[in-house]
């Protein structure tokens, strides 16, 4: 049941506060995605297998999720949406609920694109290794001397090393 609709939702979603107040059977997921569908907060304490087939993008970090994912709001505008979410503990640290926070991002995934298609032209090799050793993206120039990382580790991709590099 929606206990809470701040400005910040209404504009978003284009709903006010008084048409969402007391809604339930996960009636507030139709302004953001057009269907009833769990929001994050109700899967915090379930399985990371439960949340990934709601949420593809999800990830745990002790007892918070996170995840991106598209809306479409009341307007028809598309909507790209960073969430977070946490259960709640009363003093004796109980959970006696969640809390999630929606932040628009639709405007940073835009630039970033846009950042991405600049590097992309660059006639230097360019590539972005995240802290597991993953590529999330490695420009023409790089994938022209390395070919595509399809999944594999900087170390392997790059070095054809079983592990990280010292250096690293």
């Amino acid at each position: 049941r929606i206990v809470i609709w701040n400005r910040a939702l209404e504009e978003l979603t284009g709903f006010s506060k008084t048409e969402m107040l007391g809604k339930g059977n996960a009636e507030y997921a139709i302004p953001l995605y057009g269907e009833r569908r769990p929001a994050l907060a109700e899967l915090v304490g379930l399985p990371d297998e439960d949340v990934s087939r709601e949420y593809s993008s999800a990830t745990r970090h002790g007892d918070v999720l996170f995840a991106e994912t598209e809306a479409v709001c009341k307007d028809g505008r598309r909507t790209v949406l960073w969430l977070k979410a946490a259960p709640l503990r009363d003093s004796d640290g109980n959970v006696v609920g969640a809390i999630e926070s929606i932040l628009d991002v639709t405007h940073v995934r835009k630039e970033r694109q846009m950042l991405f298609d600049a590097l992309e032209t660059l006639p230097v090799m360019v590539c972005i290794v995240r802290p597991d050793y993953q590529i999330p993206f490695a420009n023409r120039a790089f994938r022209e001397v390395f070919g595509e990382s399809n999944g594999r580790p900087c170390y392997d991709y790059v070095f054809g090393q079983d592990g990280p590099c010292a250096f690293c």
